[in-house]
This record gives structure tokens, C-alpha cells and sequence, in this order.
């Protein structure tokens, strides 16, 4: 069985707080475990939940995307990385929740 993971930035109905109007992905796993564990986010009955994450959340998916190898054997995330950490605080700043979530 395959495990999908995403890191995405979300915008809600400011009115509706569950009301998600925009979704855009920024990263994309499949497969990435150690990534899943390491990040440490969910108990381990909590699929398909979007799991706020704070800008240390990302910094330690950057650091540890940038030592392990993903699924496909490559380190493809690590810029969208390094790009989210760069802009996480213009993005909260102008309404975007960053969150993480997977689903299998």
C-alpha cells in the first residue's frame, strides 16, 4: 500500500473557519516513512487531517529531506523546501495556513 504526502498551503472562509476556499500544493511525497515519523505530526490514527505546521515543523522537514532520500531516490523537495521556509512568514502574513497532511 502507497502513502501520499503533502505539504500544502491552504486559505479558509474567513467567516467559516472548516471552510477551506484554496488549496495549492507546495511539496509532494509518496512513499517517504522516515519523512512521515521523523516529522513526527500525527497519532498514528490520524489520516487525511490537515496538520497545521509551524516554521520549525518546516525547517525539520528541510533538514531532514536534505540528508534522506525520498521514494524515488533524490532529494527533489529539498528547494520547495527551502522556498516555504523563506516565504512561511509573508504567506501567514497574507492568510495562508500551512499544513501537512497523508492519506493511504
Amino acid at each position: 500500500m502507497g502513502m501520499d504526502m503533502y505539504i500544502e498551503k491552504i486559505r479558509r472562509n474567513p467567516n467559516d473557519k472548516q471552510d477551506i476556499v484554496e488549496r495549492v500544493e507546495l511539496c509532494y511525497w509518496r512513499k517517504f516513512w522516515d519523512l512521515h515519523y521523523a516529522l513526527g505530526l500525527y497519532d498514528k490514527d490520524d489520516y487525511n487531517t490537515d496538520v497545521p505546521m509551524t516554521k520549525d515543523d518546516v525547517e525539520r522537514a528541510l533538514d531532514f529531506a536534505t540528508h534522506n532520500e525520498d521514494y524515488f531516490g533524490g532529494f527533489s523537495t529539498v528547494p520547495q523546501l527551502c522556498e516555504l521556509l523563506r516565504d512561511y512568514d509573508e504567506l501567514k502574513r497574507y492568510g495562508w495556513d500551512i499544513v501537512y497532511n497523508a492519506n493511504w
